[in-house]
């Protein structure tokens, strides 16, 4: 259950920005979840959505966008999108030293208000 903790640490960040930007209103939020995060984004939502009522962000729409794996693969230097399922290796060199780059975490991308 750890979307609920995720949600709590991004209510925080939009509460910051709202500060820092004099947002009064909130009428959107679009979240990048990437796909190795684990967070089950119905769950997520409701959380964000709970921590928001009675808000300058209650009524809003909440959208969130996947973000795909990349890796970096330090032998050949491929980077790009990554199928990340066991053994892990580059798929342009079979390398197993690559590092991912994107998709192993969950941000704030853009609010949209006034």
């Amino acid at each position: 259950m750890h979307e609920f903790s995720c949600a709590q640490h991004l209510i925080k960040v939009i509460y910051q920005v709202c500060k820092k930007y004099q947002i009064k209103k909130i009428y959107k939020i679009n979240i990048k979840i990437g796909s190795l995060t684990l967070i089950n984004k119905e769950q997520f939502v409701f959380w964000l959505k709970e921590g928001l009522k009675d808000t300058l962000a209650e009524n809003n729409q909440i959208v969130t966008i996947e973000e795909k794996p990349e890796i970096e693969c330090k032998n050949c230097g491929y980077y790009g999108e990554g199928n990340l399922e066991f053994p892990y290796m580059c798929p342009k060199c079979f390398s197993f030293k690559i590092f991912l780059k994107k998709g192993d975490d969950y941000y704030l991308e853009s609010i949209e208000g006034e």
